[in-house]
């Protein structure tokens, strides 16, 4: 669960993924680089059946939830969320998902202070419509995006994440190994990448994980 700070409304993403540590980290690092932050809550208790449908609901009459209905999947490679927007949120409420035609099976309650960056317009100083317009942050490997071509040296793992991931194609793979410098190769790969954001998360999740110490780096300077 993430939240969008410095905003005048409340703007969540709720994600439904199985308990699959790789898709973990795909989220955080995709939300992280985009700027939203983790509120911590407990998972559900008794596991849920995956191709089932779920809805979430909110107990604040003014929460909008977008889609109406998630079906949990354990071959997801682009994991799937709820998006609650809630304007000026003023007391506390509770996010509940329910079984299709079934009963609730998990439920949290939303403190204030559990996305103190959000849902206040003393705290931000902007109107709803500034904050809508205005145009997200760049995304973490663009932002280190020349950094990244001189220091990232061992290319054949990250080439073959990519390649597992299905964000390269055989050929474009075996194109770019083909290339005589780790320099040329990256450049190659960020063009491949371009402007699909869903792609630099997944490509941002390999050099966190092939790359820990050089990451870890970047982000301490940000």
């Amino acid at each position: 669960m993430y939240y969008q700070p410095k905003t005048s409304y409340l703007k969540m993403r709720v994600y439904l993924i199985p308990p699959d540590p790789a898709l973990k980290q795909l989220v955080h690092s995709r939300e992280s680089s985009k700027g939203y932050e983790e509120i911590m809550k407990p998972r559900p208790d008794k596991p849920l059946k995956t191709g089932c449908g779920f809805s979430l609901q909110a107990t604040v009459e003014t929460a909008r939830i977008q889609p109406p209905e998630i079906t949990l999947r354990h071959d997801s490679q682009d994991p799937n969320f709820y998006e609650v927007f809630i304007e000026n949120p003023e007391e506390n409420f509770n996010l509940e998902l329910l079984q299709t035609h079934s009963e609730k099976v998990w439920f949290c309650e939303i403190r204030k202070d559990d996305h103190p960056k959000a849902g206040s317009t003393e705290a931000t100083g902007c109107s709803t419509e500034t904050v809508t317009v205005k145009k997200e942050e760049e995304h973490f490997v663009d932002k280190h995006r020349e950094t990244l071509i001189q220091r990232v040296r061992n290319i054949g793992p990250v080439l073959d994440g990519l390649l597992q991931k299905k964000v390269l194609l055989e050929e474009t793979y075996d194109r770019i190994r083909s290339l005589l410098t780790s320099e040329s190769q990256l450049r190659e790969i960020f063009s491949c990448l371009r402007a699909a954001d869903d792609c630099k998360d997944i490509f941002l999740s390999i050099l966190q994980e092939k790359e820990p110490y050089l990451i870890a780096d970047l982000q301490r300077k940000c």
